[in-house]
């Protein structure tokens, strides 16, 4: 198998194992999921407090508000209706055994979203937004580690709790599909060349211009400059 090759331009690595080339098109890219649990100062988190057993589901663009609940009983059915969201320039627009769909004309009515807050920490996110038992849960992609722990931080600052259960890179593809799974492109590599291979994408190693000195890499996984080097160059 030919040895792996860096290549720095065309923003990408160029990695070659025979005839396989991932290329500018094919790109294994980072990004980030995070998988959260938010309880914060929401109207829609306080009323499904009340009806712990339905789950709300809410469509936002920020000038409307689309409520979807389901799991409701009968009385709980007569009085969601009394909930002064829904009593406020709303209109149901669809309704079945035990489900209620809402249209909130003014989004303003129901203040501060987390949404917005996704938006402005430039995360994107899953939709639409669950919530139940007054936690609303969110599944937050962005192309930043960072961004997501500023998102955390911001949720708390403005006085909600956040849970995040679970913060992990993605291997994502770019325009083309590749011709070989990732399996087959690291068959025959040790754990530790896998190891600093994946630690070099993560951190932007490859990026141009590199996000981080081959020396920083190292330390922070916690071998030498020189073991580092050997293990890409090996790969």
């Amino acid at each position: 198998m030919e040895k792996c090759k860096e290549a720095r331009g065309r923003d990408t690595v160029l990695w070659r194992y025979n005839y396989y080339v991932i290329d500018s098109y094919s790109i294994i890219m980072s990004r980030y999921e995070m998988r959260m649990a938010v309880r914060h100062d929401c109207p829609f988190c306080e009323i499904s407090s009340r009806y712990p057993n339905a789950t709300f589901r809410v469509w936002d663009n920020f000038r409307t508000v689309i409520v979807e609940i389901n799991g409701l009983g009968p009385e709980e059915m007569k009085f969601i209706r009394t909930e002064p969201i829904f009593s406020f320039d709303s209109n149901i627009v669809q309704e079945s055994e035990g489900s209620v769909r809402f249209f909130v004309n003014d989004s303003r009515f129901v203040g501060t979203t987390i949404s917005q807050m996704i938006k402005e920490n430039d995360c994107w996110y899953l939709v639409p937004d669950e919530i139940r038992g007054g936690w609303e849960h969110h599944t937050i992609f962005s192309n930043s580690r960072e961004n997501l722990q500023k998102l955390v931080e911001d949720i708390k600052s403005a006085g909600g709790e956040a849970r995040v259960s679970s913060i992990h890179p993605l291997v994502t593809k770019g325009q083309w599909e590749p011709i070989l799974p990732i399996s087959s492109i690291l068959a025959g590599l040790t754990k530790k060349q896998i190891r600093a291979i994946s630690a070099a994408v993560e951190m932007g190693y490859f990026e141009e211009p590199s996000q981080i000195s081959a020396d920083d890499l190292a330390r922070t996984i916690g071998i030498s400059r020189s073991t580092f080097s050997e293990h890409l160059r090996k790969a």
